[in-house]
């Protein structure tokens, strides 16, 4: 319930703010996210996907600042040590993460331009909501509640209709916390390693279209 509110208010202030700007938009996104973990005898991926709110607010032609709000399901494979060095089982684990990204973005073209291409980079903060082992038994207490991550992506906002805009963008996101906290992974850190491809509709709380991002 804490974390609700918490989301709650964030989130309508996060609307307030947006109100009161000119060159903002708000909208919703999701998309496909192949992911892995960053660690030793990695086998193979887990195919994911990821839904949300997306923002954007810039004050100049060709560049702006935006944040994704996200509902992420990744996983990946990896095998487990006892003491010895000694391989006990391989492991397939499934994680969903709440992930908050700001970004920081870089726009091409006119402003009037219906089609914007961007590139964008921001940090990135994740709570884990739940952990399952799709091989074994529950093991969230040993992983790390909160991941920290950094996102790298490019795309474009297309302007279908006056104000109605078209996001689409490829990203990769890098761990920079080793989720697991119990002793028995081999050292190799555990990290989070994401490649996602996603589509979004933003509506633009502008009143004029040359402000519309």
């Amino acid at each position: 319930m804490k974390l609700y509110k918490i989301l709650t208010v964030t989130l309508s202030l996060a609307t307030a703010t947006f109100g009161f700007s000119q060159n903002t938009s708000i909208g919703i996104t999701g998309g496909y996210q192949l992911s892995s973990y960053d660690a030793f005898d990695f086998s193979e991926g887990y195919n994911g996907a990821n839904i949300g709110l997306t923002g954007v607010y810039s004050s100049s032609e060709n560049w702006g600042v935006g944040a994704d709000l996200l509902f992420s399901r990744s996983g990946g494979s990896f095998s487990q040590y006892d003491i010895s060095d000694e391989r006990v089982e391989n492991y397939r684990t499934q994680m969903d993460h709440i992930r908050f990204i700001p970004k920081f973005h870089v726009f091409f073209r006119d402003l009037e331009d219906d089609f914007r291409p961007t590139i964008f980079a921001g940090p990135g903060v994740g709570f884990l909501v739940r952990e399952a082992q799709l091989n074994g038994n529950d093991r969230s207490s040993d992983m790390q509640p909160v991941d920290v991550t950094g996102t790298l992506g490019a795309g474009f906002h297309y302007q279908m209709i006056p104000g109605l805009w078209l996001q689409a963008n490829t990203a990769y996101t890098i761990g920079f916390v080793d989720l697991n906290k119990g002793q028995t992974v081999n050292p190799d850190r555990l990290s989070t390693n994401n490649w996602s491809v996603n589509l979004g509709l933003a509506y633009s709380l502008n009143k004029t279209r040359k402000a519309v991002k």
